[in-house]
């Protein structure tokens, strides 16, 4: 009899145990349905994510979201899709928990703005459309702020790529203005040409595409002032990387501290407790890392024929002309960007790489 209850509590302990280290690793879980707030309709193609993480996702066709393997803590997770108003919507996850949340979203009205044109008039958008690199095998999206870019991360044998992906209007004329951080990891160097590495294919909504080549530098040079782009790419992807590090930073610090409150005073963490602001780490996280390689890497403002030689970097803008109508309009976003998927290779020394890029 004492040794059938040996073997039960042993057992009883085994799968608590078992148990218990599921429920780690599993992490939280959210799902829900979102919906247009006035109609009840469900809606497609919502992106949901932690801002300053590679943790989103986005509505299926059924209105269904699913974000599992969420780390425990307090979050504001964003809700956004063009056309329609943001919400920034406060959790709380335990490492086991699972939420249901049922959005619903408010439509935003789309600025029209009267231009003259050949004949035509055409809406200006009120707000900028974002492109989002989908994750596949070596490539990461990370979600920054809602007045940011997307930001995807690109790893070879021999190289990491930065990029990100939007509209620009120079002159009347319609680009999609690709940026992009060489860093080179190999042994030797390598020659680096926008005209022969990149191509973009544009796939419509019909299933028909096309593909597009980046403008000669030269070209885009007697039209963009090379001071300007370095100083468009310092306010924005300088800014969301920094921020992103200082985040990572902060969850670092304030991780070591639960834990060593747990130890000494066996407390669990205060909720109220506010971590202070830290400068990015200098090593141990690929925020860090990728904020160091952009600090460091030599910014051309618009990419040309450059070599690159080991463990040295490059950082600038490729620009594609968006085919189409040429005509006038303010601001740097056109409607029918959001009509097309875009399909981007970059030829490294490894082979090509192909990254697709999902309008919201």
């Amino acid at each position: 009899m004492r040794r059938y209850l040996h073997c039960l509590f042993v057992l009883f302990v085994f799968s608590s145990v078992v148990g218990f280290s599921q429920q780690r690793d599993s992490g939280g879980l959210i799902t829900g349905y979102i919906r247009d707030e006035e109609s009840g309709n469900v809606l497609e193609n919502v992106a949901i994510f932690l801002p300053f993480s590679s943790i989103g996702t986005s509505s299926g066709a059924d209105g269904r979201f699913r974000l599992s393997r969420l780390p425990a803590g307090r979050f504001d997770l964003v809700v956004q899709r063009v056309g329609f108003e943001q919400q920034v919507i406060p959790v709380s996850v335990e490492r086991s928990d699972s939420l249901y949340l049922d959005i619903r979203l408010r439509a935003k009205a789309i600025l029209v703005k009267e231009v003259e044109v050949l004949g035509e008039r055409a809406p200006t958008l009120s707000i900028q459309p974002l492109f989002f690199p989908r994750d596949t095998t070596g490539v990461i999206c990370i979600y920054g702020t809602s007045n940011s870019l997307p930001i995807g991360i690109l790893t070879t044998d021999s190289a990491l790529y930065l990029y990100a992906l939007e509209t620009i209007v120079i002159d009347s004329q319609k680009y999609l203005r690709f940026w992009m951080l060489y860093k080179n990891s190999s042994a030797s160097e390598y020659e680096f040409d926008p005209m022969k590495r990149l191509t973009l294919r544009m796939i419509s909504k019909k299933g028909s595409d096309r593909i597009i080549h980046p403008d000669p530098p030269s070209r885009i040079v007697s039209k963009v002032d090379r001071n300007d782009a370095i100083a468009s790419i310092s306010e924005t992807i300088k800014r969301d990387l920094e921020s992103l590090a200082k985040k990572q930073t902060m969850h670092t610090y304030e991780e070591s501290v639960f834990k060593m409150l747990l130890i000494l005073r066996q407390l669990r963490p205060r909720r109220s407790y506010e971590p202070q602001q830290f400068a990015p780490a200098e090593e141990g996280s690929l925020s860090s890392s990728m904020y160091h390689t952009f600090i460091s890497s030599v910014n051309v403002g618009i990419l040309n024929s450059y070599r690159v030689f080991p463990e040295n970097s490059l950082n600038g803008y490729a620009y594609f002309p968006f085919p189409g109508m040429q005509w006038k309009t303010s601001g740097t976003a056109f409607a029918e960007s959001m009509n097309y998927t875009y399909m981007l290779s970059i030829t490294t020394p490894t082979g090509v790489k192909t990254i697709e890029f999902i309008p919201r």
